[in-house]
């Protein structure tokens, strides 16, 4: 497929050239000269590009304010609408810990071993330990 696409663009530069080869076999092309040269303007109309830059930048800065908005708000990709959480982490040694972590409006405490996650109690909304 890419050989067929190749050879239809030289095809297609092939037909773009100019198919009137010069009439006598002996004549002789010469590159322009310095003073045939055709001088190109300078680009003295760039500021009609400003304002599209300028609202590019705009619409740019208006997206970055609103996606930073929309995660401070728990939105798309924000964290704020987590519903759970660690509130606090004891190391007890050798890789075992305390945990207390919240689920909506409950309150755990965990113990956390390598093997196993162990729930100890749950705790009331104020801080001080259940039954």
């Amino acid at each position: 497929m890419r050989h067929l696409i190749l050879l239809l663009l030289c095809a297609t530069t092939l037909a773009a050239a100019d198919p009137n080869p010069p009439t006598a076999p002996d004549m002789v092309i010469y590159p322009r000269a310095v003073a045939e040269k055709r001088t190109v303007a300078a680009d003295t109309d760039g500021w009609n590009r400003a304002p599209w830059l300028v609202g590019a930048l705009a619409l740019a800065a208006g997206a970055t304010w609103w996606l930073w908005r929309s995660r401070a708000r728990g939105g798309p990709g924000g964290h704020a609408g987590h519903r759970l959480g660690i509130e606090e982490t004891r190391s007890l040694g050798n890789r075992q810990y305390l945990v207390i972590a919240t689920y909506e409006e409950k309150k755990l405490l965990l113990a956390v071993t390598p093997g196993r996650i162990k729930l100890l109690c749950e705790l009331p909304g104020n801080g001080k330990a259940g039954p």
